[in-house]
């Protein structure tokens, strides 16, 4: 009678194999209850950043939406991957705001463009983690050496020194 239970475990272990699945170790985990309200806070944002540019009447709402919607994925941060997440949305929608209120005071100049570097940074992976397959093979390999969260801070201490 063990025999069979043996073949089928011998079985099922091959076809794994043969699959190119990997037996164990998962990827860092995402709480239930965070994973919803960040997927509406990234739709809120993507909505939000080509309207950068436009007239406070139509960027204001989307911005209150974006606040709100970040707000409620801030509170379900439970996880180290949560925490991550969080903050690759919170650099998203923080670069947008400062790209805004940066070309309204200055114009087009280089700190402009290297905002809107970094929002794209932050943008492509903010894709990489909630619209994986919009992304080919090359941008998501790309998209898995960028470093946002950083980016965003360098770029915010350049025109918001701390005071010495």
């Amino acid at each position: 009678m063990r025999y069979p239970a043996f073949l089928l475990l011998v079985s099922i272990a091959i076809a794994q194999t043969s699959t190119g699945k990997p037996s164990a170790k998962p990827g860092p985990r995402v709480s239930t209850a965070f994973q919803a309200s960040a997927q509406i806070a990234y739709d809120s944002i993507k909505s939000l950043s080509p309207q950068k540019e436009a007239s406070d009447v139509a960027f204001q709402p989307r911005q209150i939406e974006v606040e709100k919607n970040l707000a409620a994925a801030g509170h379900r941060v439970k996880t180290d991957e949560d925490k991550r997440e969080f903050a690759i949305l919170k650099s998203w929608a923080d670069m947008i705001d400062l790209y805004r209120s940066t070309i309204k005071s200055e114009g087009l100049n280089q700190r402009v463009l290297d905002i809107f570097k970094v929002e794209m940074t932050c943008f492509t992976e903010s894709v990489l983690i909630f619209d994986r397959d919009s992304l080919s093979a090359h941008e998501r390999e790309k998209a898995k050496t960028t470093h946002c969260v950083d980016d965003a801070t360098s770029v915010t201490a350049e025109i918001y020194p701390t005071p010495q």
